[in-house]
């Protein structure tokens, strides 16, 4: 390559904005497009002895968001339970689920999965004690959070719901 087009391509790059190898550049995180919060539903469901939650999660943008339903549990949804004021120990269901997402969730092909319009929200259920036993007598503190960008962690704001406490005597 002729040293005439080195140069016209060096002066695109610096023309263009695109940073030079090696410049550092602030990292802008993307404004999250939706809130979390849960409401107690309480014990029942699937299996006697079942603790759930309601999840909500409302479209706060101009835009229409959309996710997988493949993803798992919940479409990347993280579960944060304290027993006493002390986080619960990663039970054998919250590691598979881990193991289920690192190889890519457990389907696929993407569903079509679910859209929320500007303004409006979903809501489901979900099973805490599918995941972390609450049998013990005590207070259980349960949070949800989930990713903006699951895939890209360095893209990604964490969206925290509000604290359920739930004490069983």
């Amino acid at each position: 390559m002729g040293t005439k087009a080195l140069y016209w391509i060096a002066s695109l790059v610096l023309l263009s904005g695109v940073p030079a190898v090696g410049q550092n550049l602030p990292m802008v995180k993307p404004a999250p497009e939706f809130t979390l919060s849960i409401s107690q539903i309480g014990y029942g469901g699937t299996l006697p002895g079942n603790y759930a939650v309601e999840v909500r999660e409302k479209n706060i943008s101009d835009g229409l968001i959309s996710g997988s339903d493949c993803s798992g549990f919940g479409d990347w949804l993280n579960l944060s339970v304290l027993y006493n004021g002390v986080p619960l120990p990663t039970t054998d269901a919250v590691k598979h689920l881990e193991k289920v997402r690192r190889a890519g969730g457990p389907c696929g092909v993407n569903n079509g999965g679910w859209k929320i319009a500007p303004g409006e929200e979903q809501q489901f259920p979900l099973y805490i004690t599918q995941f972390y036993p609450m049998r013990k007598p005590g207070t259980y503190e349960i949070t949800v959070t989930k990713e903006t960008e699951p895939l890209f962690p360095v893209m990604s704001t964490t969206v925290k719901s509000n604290t359920i406490s739930v004490v069983v005597p």
